[in-house]
């Protein structure tokens, strides 16, 4: 039978009783509801949704002409019972048998992945290779650094399908982040004198910097003061850049630094060199983006952490009030 074997949950009279259905209902299940129509659709089982649940609401998308029957061939096969939330990518010409399937196969077809905000290129291909898409770790930053995307990779969520490529979910993200940056946030910058370039890098400087988001524009301020001052960011973040992976710690982003790592030669060292690094150090995400197109406007060139272990920081004008500011 083009249904293949029957559950093995099924007693006689159930197995009985399905049949009896399915054989009338065979024409609907192998045949698809919109023959015409490729166009993809997401569809999405939530947690607890039975078959009958499932089926109304395939029927409601309109992917299918009869929901019973749909059930029926679910229950008979043991599809019921396999069911997983989460998210699919249907097509209108399948039909009901190939749903079915899809749903059977123990491999959701698209990836729900969400970025967050500062993680650099090496993150996001980490988390992607975990998460289920088809790609192999490293392939991911080493595509994204090769075009220069480091920085234009918007956090956000994402959907595409398990199989896609690092090129297309790439640009998916950039094409995110330049959508983003359009408009009020590209006056914002231009306001602040700064290309879009140089306001996504110091964005992404802000956004390592920032342990309280509400502080942003305050240290957004700063950053934007000490650079027009041609002044050293003297940013930490663009030295954990530069230090890359810190196996014993197993991080990107060493914690505390030490007087040595300070020195190290890299153009990313923003207390060697002045000016900005030469690409931005993280994917910084809209709320960084926004506190440089609109900052606090302050005469602040300093900020130090607090000694409360609140995550805030103490701002200052001077040197001398930057060093008076220390935890004693």
């Amino acid at each position: 039978m083009v249904l293949g074997p029957p559950s093995s949950t099924l007693n006689f009279q159930q197995k009985f009783s399905l049949i009896l259905h399915i054989s009338r209902e065979l024409d609907e299940l192998s045949t698809t509801k919109q023959p015409n129509n490729d166009g993809d659709v997401v569809f999405k089982i939530l947690q607890g949704e039975n078959a009958t649940t499932v089926g109304q609401k395939l029927f409601e998308q309109d992917l299918l002409s009869n929901p019973n029957a749909f059930t029926h061939y679910l229950i008979y096969t043991g599809g019921d019972k396999k069911l997983q939330s989460g998210t699919y990518l249907l097509n209108k010409s399948m039909t009901p048998l190939e749903i079915g399937n899809t749903f059977q196969s123990n491999a959701k077809s698209i990836i729900n992945f969400d970025v967050l905000p500062g993680w650099r290129a090496e993150q996001i291909g980490l988390a992607l290779a975990a998460s289920g898409v088809s790609l192999p770790e490293k392939h991911f930053s080493i595509v994204a650094k090769r075009i220069g995307a480091e920085g234009y990779l918007l956090p956000d969520s994402y959907l595409f399908r398990r199989n896609t490529n690092a090129e297309a979910i790439i640009n998916l993200m950039m094409n995110n982040a330049l959508d983003y940056i359009s408009g009020d946030i590209h006056s914002g910058f231009s306001d602040q004198g700064l290309s879009d370039e140089q306001a996504v890098i110091l964005a992404s400087i802000v956004q390592r910097e920032v342990v309280v988001e509400d502080e942003m524009p305050l240290i957004a301020s700063v950053f934007l003061n000490r650079y027009h001052a041609g002044m050293k960011l003297e940013a930490d973040p663009t030295v954990q850049y530069a230090l890359g992976f810190i196996p014993s710690l197993n991080s990107w982003w060493k914690n505390p630094l030490s007087l040595d790592d300070l020195q190290i030669d890299s153009p990313y060292n923003t207390y060697r060199y002045p000016g900005l690094p030469p690409t931005p150090i993280c994917n910084p995400g809209k709320n960084a983006l926004k506190s440089i197109a609109f900052p606090s406007d302050t005469s602040y060139y300093y900020f130090r952490a607090k000694c409360d272990q609140s995550g805030r920081h103490n701002f200052s004008q001077t040197f001398e009030e930057h060093i008076n500011n220390a935890c004693p």
